[in-house]
């Protein structure tokens, strides 16, 4: 099932946490329209993995689904929340409202530790099936995927001890960048930070982030 990661900025300015983006939404019944309000508009709205893998490592809270998490933030602006698709109704100031976007899969961050993460050199470690005659070009494993093996020499599905194709393929592993193997993870610090960074100093502008199914 492939995820959507969603993410909004806001910044603070007149005391208050403001979208730097919104649109006007409307609901309409045989042409007319019985209700209207202002709502956040994205900032990236993407079906990846591999992003959110790298905001929820930032801060130890900051991933959802765990325990701990920091949740939606508790002054949050309303144009923020009522885009999230947690938001159950278009009512400001219903508290119990706010506390089940706390609860659900919605996190944040500042500028400041976006901008103090390292998007270059974090790796992770991959591991995968080749044919046997180029498991050696792994070595232990905490190297890069070596060129001298080819793609085709990868095997891309799990062997059981009964396949037929086991004694022709070795299990290894190697290091990646995350920027190597996520496009999109190259696109957010290239092009999304450096935007985020015209709006304000880096404790007066943050990303608010979910996940939608």
């Amino acid at each position: 099932m492939s995820i959507e990661l969603k993410i909004h900025a806001e910044k603070f300015e007149d005391h208050s946490w403001n979208p730097v983006s919104t649109r006007i939404e409307t609901f309409s019944l045989g042409g007319i329209v019985l209700n209207s309000w202002t709502e956040s508009i994205p900032l990236f709205a993407e079906k990846d993995r591999g992003l959110y893998r790298i905001l929820a490592d930032i801060h130890p809270e900051a991933e959802a689904f765990k325990p701990g998490q920091r949740g939606a933030p508790p002054n949050i602006s309303n144009e923020v929340l009522r885009a999230s698709y947690a938001y159950p109704s278009l009512q400001d100031e219903n508290d119990n409202v706010l506390n089940q976007v706390k609860q659900s899969v919605t996190s944040w961050l500042l500028l400041d530790e976006l901008m103090a993460y390292d998007w270059i050199h974090q790796t992770k470690v991959f591991k995968g099936t080749v044919e046997s005659q180029y498991a050696d070009l792994f070595g232990d494993g905490l190297n890069p995927y070596p060129s001298e093996c080819p793609i085709k020499a990868f095997y891309y599905y799990p062997l059981s001890q009964d396949n037929k194709k086991l004694h022709h393929y070795r299990m290894v592993s190697w290091l990646q960048t995350y920027t190597d193997d996520y496009g999109q993870i190259k696109r957010f610090r290239d092009e999304i930070l450096p935007t985020l960074s015209t709006y304000g100093t880096g404790n007066s502008v943050r990303i608010v982030y979910w996940l939608v199914p």
